[in-house]
């Protein structure tokens, strides 16, 4: 779980199980250093972290990968399950299969954006009337997520998974919304 607010981060280092299921360690007691071998070294250019559920990383690797998403917008395939992106602007961003689960998004800037294949288990945002305009969503995660009054006009849902998803009073006048989408009951 990480928190970046005005630009100071403070976080919480989380790992998770073979189940999906996160245990988090307060920043005291866990390690700084990540436990995926294939990490690049501390004094490396930050860089956006493929998603992995089976590996922990440190405050460094997780300040490091928010930090470039928020700066270059740019953030496919990454793994940010469980932030907390408070009001941040990723207007035509490219999240393009990025692991987003139960991610936490109070007044997001998302129209325009790749969000292509990514997963968004869990999503929720207190921000009534989110901006997904136009954002291409394809092949998208988005069971039990709360999209309530969110603004999907154009969004492309080809093949979206919104099983379970709270869409009361979204608008998805003109958006893209073939067979294969799986709706809410």
């Amino acid at each position: 779980m990480i928190n970046l607010e005005n630009e100071q981060s403070t976080t919480r280092v989380v790992r998770f199980n073979k189940s999906g299921e996160p245990e988090v360690k307060p920043l005291a007691s866990a390690s700084l250093k990540s436990s995926a071998s294939n990490q690049p070294p501390a004094s490396a250019a930050p860089s956006i972290t493929a998603k992995n559920t089976n590996h922990s990383y440190s405050f460094d690797d997780a300040s490091n990968n928010l930090k470039t998403l928020l700066k270059t917008k740019k953030c496919s395939n990454c793994y940010l399950v469980g932030v907390d992106l408070r009001s941040a602007n990723l207007e035509d961003a490219d999240l393009a299969g990025a692991n987003l689960r139960g991610a936490r998004a109070s007044c997001i800037h998302l129209n325009g954006a790749n969000l292509s294949g990514v997963d968004l288990r869990g999503f929720s945002t207190s921000c009534r009337n989110l901006d997904l305009q136009g954002a291409n969503l394809r092949g998208a995660n988005l069971k039990d997520a709360n999209l309530s009054g969110a603004n999907l006009r154009g969004a492309d849902l080809t093949g979206v998974d919104l099983s379970d998803a709270n869409i009361q009073g979204a608008d998805l006048a003109g958006a893209i919304v073939p067979n294969e989408t799986k709706l809410p009951k």
